[in-house]
């Protein structure tokens, strides 16, 4: 999967600048593929998420995949952004307390 994002990041038009921009760095990182430069890119990550387009369900899913990734490679100042974000959008979030409880942080 994570190859055939890039394939089409690889291509031209609207997108194929999703895909590089937002699909493949977030394939990666769900995927454990990540590089240090997806990583550095995560805020751009999450702001630009709307982009791939779905319902906000859809969307939500990327967000807590993201922060699942975060918790299990330890990195606790990306799992907070994420957390900030999704708290943004959810004033009660059972599930980030659950990852965050079986997180390595």
């Amino acid at each position: 999967m994570v190859e055939e994002i890039a394939v089409k990041a690889r291509g031209t038009g609207e997108q194929a600048r999703v895909a590089a921009d937002v699909g493949l760095p977030l394939a990666r990182i769900i995927a454990g593929l990540s590089t240090a430069g997806d990583r550095r890119s995560l805020d751009a990550i999450l702001t630009d998420l709307p982009k791939i387009g779905g319902s906000n369900a859809q969307r939500d899913f990327f967000v807590l995949a993201l922060a699942k990734a975060a918790g299990a490679n330890g990195d606790r100042a990306a799992f907070s952004r994420i957390c900030n974000v999704r708290r943004h959008l959810k004033v009660e979030d059972r599930l980030l307390g659950s990852i965050e409880s079986h997180a390595s942080l």
